[in-house]
């Protein structure tokens, strides 16, 4: 027969969880999990803003760069010049060369801003294309001899958050 002692010691010397223990491991488990599980839309909310607001950054700034560069190939002496003091368009030409003193001129070349579709639009031989979406405002200004443009562009996120970018820069056409 069994010493009654020894199925004693054998009964408070076991090892394993108690089933209160397993209970409270699991319920922290559980808790954590949903804690995760519930901030994954933010993030991800939060990578599409950011993902538009880069690709929204990347159109402001090559567009930018392509206006700047333009202006900066044509002259003040240019034939078809145009601009009025804060003007939301420009018209220039570019200078293509010269013959001695004598300049020669591209087509005139227009930005305009298109406020009901919210664009910029390029107008160059009779031809126009939107060269960008999502412009909130553009704005030509005559400095002395240079030309401030400011340009932004913006959208909102599904959330209703503003994403924008706004280029200012200062330009000196050819003399």
């Amino acid at each position: 027969m069994l010493d009654r002692e020894y199925i004693n010691r054998r009964r408070t010397n076991s090892a394993g969880f108690t089933m209160i223990e397993l209970m409270a491991v699991i319920t922290v488990s559980a808790i954590l999990f949903l804690y995760i599980f519930s901030a994954v839309p933010k993030w991800q909310d939060a990578f599409y803003d950011n993902n538009n607001a880069a690709y929204n950054n990347d159109c402001a700034r090559n567009v930018f760069a392509k206006i700047c560069n333009e202006i900066r190939e044509s002259g003040w002496d240019a034939p078809d010049w145009n601009l009025n003091a804060s003007s939301n368009t420009i018209t220039f030409n570019r200078c293509t060369g010269a013959v001695g003193a004598t300049r020669t001129w591209d087509v005139p070349i227009t930005y305009t801003y298109d406020a009901q579709n919210k664009a910029l639009v390029r107008t160059s031989g009779g031809r126009s294309v939107t060269v960008c979406g999502n412009v909130t405002s553009v704005t030509f200004t005559p400095q002395g001899n240079n030309v401030m443009i400011t340009l932004t562009i913006g959208t909102t996120s599904a959330k209703g958050r503003s994403l924008s970018i706004n280029l200012t820069s200062l330009i000196l056409p050819r003399d």
